[in-house]
């Protein structure tokens, strides 16, 4: 139950990692995206998915994805000192988010537009992803809309999540992380359905690998996420 590989069932034929590798010169880096273990609890850096689902019947244009993902700052400490007399301390270089930059495609669809959604998240200089988090709100209201719209009973989509974290150091700096595509697949529970996860649904068949078994997350918000296959 406890093992660091988690998979999402039916996972999009369209296969990208939760993280992308990083431009050389980013240095604050979005790396995995937790899995919400075992009581919705994301603290656990060795538990990871590689992408989510959204059932569109439950909230229609209202639907949200909020998912947690681990960072960490290559800046280093800085610190000024002027005749032996500290003048400004380390947190020049702590990073400050203050909103997250979205970008979707719609795979067989039109895409939303982008947009971007406020937020306040801080990471120190040295900050380690094994003890860093950042959650991000991955829909905005127009990409809500565009995928309730494109949600059909009996079938899924695949909506392809790009997102960078911005704001400035401590110092003034204006900085940007690398770039993330998360993907979520989109589908809409029959109406007679009274499992959101659509767990006895033939479309959505419980078949995992050998040697894993079928779990619904944790975080009993009605509408995310489809069964997971976790290890034995």
């Amino acid at each position: 139950m406890n093992s660091p590989h988690r998979y999402l069932l039916l996972f999009p034929a369209v296969a990208i990692l939760a993280a992308c590798a990083a431009e050389p010169d980013t240095s604050v880096v979005v790396s995995i995206a937790r899995a919400p273990g075992e009581n919705c609890d994301f603290s656990d850096p060795t538990k990871y998915i590689e992408g989510g689902a959204v059932d569109m019947s439950v909230y229609g244009d209202a639907s949200s994805y909020f998912q947690v993902f681990s960072w960490e700052s290559q800046l280093q400490q800085i610190t000024t000192t002027v005749n032996g007399d500290q003048i400004s301390g380390p947190v020049l270089n702590t990073f400050v988010a203050n909103r997250v930059e979205l970008s979707y495609i719609l795979v067989g669809g039109t895409n939303p537009p982008p947009g971007i959604i406020n937020m306040a998240a801080a990471i120190p200089a040295g900050g380690t992803a094994d003890k860093a988090s950042v959650g991000v709100e991955l829909l905005t209201p127009e990409a809500a809309a565009a995928g309730n719209a494109a949600a059909v009973t009996g079938t899924s989509q695949t909506l392809l999540v790009t997102f960078q974290v911005a704001g400035n150091v401590v110092g003034g700096a204006g900085l940007t992380t690398n770039p993330v595509t998360f993907p979520l697949t989109l589908f809409r529970c029959p109406p007679a359905s009274t499992d959101f996860n659509c767990a006895e649904a033939s479309q959505f068949p419980l078949a995992c690998p050998t040697n894993y078994h079928s779990q619904v997350t944790s975080c009993n918000i009605p509408g995310r996420d489809i069964p997971l296959c976790v290890h034995n």
